[in-house]
């Protein structure tokens, strides 16, 4: 394993094809090359736990590679730390054929994420607000957030993970405004990297 993480210094593509693989979330938990990957923010406890996971850490990618057998372990301290804002990053297609990569598993909501409880008045208000073709669209009503972003984006997993309940007509997740800290930054990356420059 140590030696797989040294080489990915010096192995650009390798490096861009897994970093692609743990999507824009920024804690995310992958399968790849026989290795579990996991990317978070720095802390210094989940460091200290990596390391007695006998964890790799790649400076290239800022993420700890593990034994295949430490998954469980890897999972349940990440969670620990970072509950409810965690993906996994499903592995691509290519023409129809399964690259090496495998999901390991989508992390449990936070308890302050429950899915939101919205009416049908609720919802009819913000259809009128909503702007009717942006790609983007971001408001507020009653404690629930209603973010429209593409529905093939990564934010998806990130709405899946707190909660979220995808509005078909609105084409909107509504989401708990308790887990805005975890959504918010994940939205304003995909409209920045859209084209859009302001911030919710």
């Amino acid at each position: 394993m140590y030696q797989f993480v040294k080489t990915l210094d010096n192995d650009a593509k390798k490096a861009e094809q897994i970093r692609s693989l743990l999507g824009l979330n920024p804690v995310s938990i992958i399968e790849t090359d026989g290795f579990i990957v996991a990317r978070t923010p720095y802390n210094p406890e989940l460091v200290q736990q990596c390391k007695a996971l006998h964890g790799g850490y790649c400076k290239a990618l800022k993420c700890w590679f593990f034994a295949m057998e430490q998954k469980d372990q890897v999972c349940a301290a990440v969670q620990r730390f970072f509950s409810g804002g965690a993906q996994s990053a499903a592995a691509p297609k290519a023409h129809g054929t399964a690259q090496p990569s495998q999901t390991v598993q989508t992390l449990k909501s936070a308890p302050g994420c429950p899915s939101p409880d919205l009416s049908l008045a609720q919802l009819m208000q913000v259809s009128r607000v909503m702007p009717q073709g942006a790609e983007f669209a971001f408001t507020e009503s009653d404690g629930v957030v209603f973010c429209r972003v593409p529905l093939n984006s990564p934010f998806t997993q990130t709405a899946r993970s707190c909660g979220g309940v995808w509005i078909k007509d609105l084409r909107a997740w509504a989401l708990n405004a308790a887990a805005r800290r975890i959504f918010a930054p994940i939205y304003n990356q995909l409209k920045r990297a859209a084209g859009y420059y302001q911030h919710t």
